[in-house]
């Protein structure tokens, strides 16, 4: 792609990039960090066209504000209109994999009274999820690069494409060997604190209990990481993240606190 146009990151967040090829003139006419527009003629004869390239917020409480612009936007625009990119919503059932929120009546009713029609689309119906928390692990990083080397030949798209597609497979068997049956281990951690406990007598397995109890944190906090981005969740706060464990977490400390019983000096036990 010899041109581009593009709206930078701040820090490592937004940004970003439009990619055009030669054969037809094209003039950006405003950007931001999720938009592109311009005007496109490639045939003289038909005229001139606009385009807009989108990212759609992922995040729920913020389509309405985006697709609002973009229904406002299409009050104004009295010639030929294409709107494309990776919109972020999803018009039945049929177009989720998840349990995410389907797209609220709201946006789906912008969309119409801005008289945009689903033209369709070629390819995966699915779109590739990459997981944060997978960045987390030493791990990751290797198999990434070794996925990358590649000694296919061809144009470059055809080359991008295939360290793409090799990339996704490798990093897809690695993710399942890693991070397979959270919960399972998760449980298994929880039932290994429960016999220390039960045997401690004198505080000697103390320590190999909180080392269980960090094993069991990180495992909850991929778990929730991994919801999170699933759901879409835009808030997220540690005071949700109360799972099963730190409930049970909670019932075993307050059972080890509790006296039921004193034994006095010469013996007698008082209840």
């Amino acid at each position: 792609m010899p041109n581009k146009s593009y709206v930078p990151s701040i820090g490592q967040a937004g940004g970003i990039i439009l990619l055009w090829k030669y054969g037809f003139c094209l003039e950006i006419v405003n950007s931001s960090t999720n938009m592109f527009h311009a005007l496109i003629t490639n045939d003289p004869a038909r005229g001139e066209w606009f385009l807009s390239c989108v990212y759609g917020t992922p995040y729920r409480d913020d389509q309405p504000t985006q697709w609002q612009y973009i229904n406002n936007l299409s009050k104004v625009v009295n010639i030929l209109w294409v709107l494309m990119g990776d919109l972020n919503i999803t018009f039945d059932l049929s177009e989720r994999n998840t349990n995410t929120n389907p797209t609220s009546d709201e946006v789906i009713d912008l969309i119409k009274d801005a008289e945009l029609h689903d033209l369709g689309f070629s390819g995966s119906t699915r779109t590739w999820k990459f997981f944060e928390h997978w960045l987390q692990n030493d791990t990751c990083l290797n198999e990434i690069k070794n996925a990358w080397v590649s000694n296919t030949s061809g144009s470059s798209a055809f080359i991008m494409n295939d360290k793409l597609s090799n990339t996704r497979h490798i990093l897809s068997k690695w993710s399942k060997n890693i991070y397979e049956n959270i919960q399972g281990r998760i449980s298994a951690l929880q039932d290994q604190i429960t016999q220390l406990q039960f045997t401690d007598i004198q505080g000697s397995n103390t320590e190999e209990v909180l080392n269980l109890e960090k094993k069991i944190d990180s495992l909850n906090d991929i778990q929730a990481s991994s919801y999170r981005q699933k759901s879409k969740d835009h808030y997220y706060n540690d005071m949700d993240k109360n799972s099963k464990y730190f409930q049970i977490r909670a019932n075993q400390i307050r059972a080890r606190n509790r006296i039921d019983s004193l034994q006095a000096p010469d013996g007698l036990e008082i209840k």
